[in-house]
């Protein structure tokens, strides 16, 4: 359903704004933490990035904010909160907290944990306690960082949570960041990074939550551009770009696409022959009749081959329900506290009906049984499997030899296929 766009004035200065709290409500270490990083910061933003900000109003007082931007890359938290003076709280996902040294780091600059696809009580307590004492938050109702630099869809629950907190919200929309450094590649482009703020704003009571939603979803739609009269350069900048075009966009050769040339910005597919050359606008230029793309049509492309739910063999899931198949794959389960442990080492198997490994110690999960899939910090995909807990049990997938994302895709495109079977024979029993 769509809604017709907000009118929501930006919110008047106050006559007298709240003190801040001392360092913020930061410890003393935590505040010399966050202003280091805000020093070394502002010289690479500026040296490095050659970001660029347009309106920013002052929001440095002692009220509470809520600061919305779109999810484009790592350096998001970075890219966009610290232009402000004051520190600002962010969510990060309990995988990346876990990560020696970078997890405790993070946590001193005002990170808090969240558990990425399930309801997390616990968090969203934290995020409100947070504003209740006044301090700046920075979330990203994407949720996930984009692969092809399309908007992802905005979270349902942003809306109820503005309501809920009566937010006054900042919007932050990161222009460039995705040709900056897309989430495939395995090296930055030199672009100038462009950052677009407007608000703060606070919205009328008598708006629904769904209506506050889809103006939030309107205010931070970006498609990715830079300024074509700043200057720009990139090396080796197709690199990657094969583990999210898992397959040919011409022909559908599953692994078909390498990466060639002097430059190393052009793939060709071995199956077909088919070679487009990368430009840092994410445009593949076609060579030899291949037609034009930019990466994101390119995605669309390929992902025609396979249907939705993916099927990478179509033959074998005729015979079998057999969707997807992997010839050693390896599960380890991830305890709240602890190492890895083993659990599965052998054969995958994505069907009809769920995933499954074979070997020595076998292992399966009915759709049914899986809360979520996600796609974490360096590539590794997670499977939080029911176990009466609300956290339930966390497994991480590795796949030797094969793309992520496309382990991670065709996981989750038939656990929502699922979930989408059940609701409608629930609605129409």
């Amino acid at each position: 359903m769509g809604y017709p766009p907000v009118m929501v004035a930006a919110e008047p200065d106050p006559a007298s704004s709240q003190k801040p709290r001392p360092f913020y409500g930061l410890s003393p270490w935590s505040w010399a933490i966050y202003r280091s990083t805000w020093l070394i910061w502002w010289c690479v933003d500026r040296l490095v990035f050659r970001t660029r900000v347009k309106n920013l109003p002052p929001v440095d007082d002692g009220r509470p904010l809520l600061l919305l931007s779109n999810h484009v890359g790592m350096l998001d938290p970075f890219w966009v909160a610290l232009h402000m003076w004051r520190p600002s709280r962010f969510m990060a996902a309990t995988s990346v907290l876990r990560v020696p040294l970078l997890g405790p780091y993070l946590g001193a600059l005002g990170a808090f944990p969240k558990m990425k696809y399930v309801r997390d009580r616990a968090s969203m307590q934290t995020l409100a306690d947070h504003y209740d004492a006044g301090h700046a938050i920075t979330l990203f109702p994407e949720g996930v960082r984009s692969w092809t630099g399309r908007p992802m869809p905005i979270l349902p629950g942003i809306g109820r949570l503005i309501q809920r907190l009566d937010a006054r919200v900042l919007f932050g929309r990161i222009e460039s960041g995705y040709l900056v450094a897309p989430r495939w590649a395995r090296y930055p482009r030199w672009i100038p990074v462009e950052i677009d703020y407007s608000g703060p704003v606070r919205y009328p009571a008598h708006l629904s939550a769904e209506e506050i939603t889809e103006d939030v979803r309107r205010r931070l739609h970006v498609e990715p551009r830079r300024d074509p009269a700043r200057r720009a350069f990139g090396f080796r900048i197709a690199e990657g770009l094969d583990q999210l075009l898992w397959a040919c966009p011409a022909c559908g050769s599953l692994g078909g696409l390498a990466v060639s040339g002097r430059r190393r910005d052009t793939v060709r597919c071995a199956g077909c022959g088919a070679a487009w050359r990368l430009d840092l606008d994410a445009v593949l230029h076609g060579e030899a009749g291949a037609p034009t793309f930019t990466v994101a049509e390119a995605y669309d492309q390929m992902r025609g081959h396979f249907g939705s739910p993916p099927v990478l063999d179509p033959d074998r899931f005729a015979r079998s329900a057999e969707a997807a198949q992997h010839p050693h794959a390896l599960l380890h389960e991830i305890p709240q506290r602890g190492a890895p442990v083993a659990v599965a080492a052998g054969p995958l198997i994505v069907h009809a009906d769920g995933v499954a490994m074979g070997g020595d110690r076998p292992w399966s999960a009915a759709w049914t049984a899986l809360l979520a899939v996600s796609t974490e910090l360096g590539d590794q995909i997670f499977l939080r499997v029911q176990d009466g807990t609300e956290r339930g049990q966390l497994f991480r997938l590795d796949v030797p030899g094969q793309s992520s994302h496309m382990w991670g895709t065709v996981l989750s495109e038939w656990l929502s296929h699922d979930r989408s079977q059940r609701a409608a024979n629930q609605e129409n029993p």
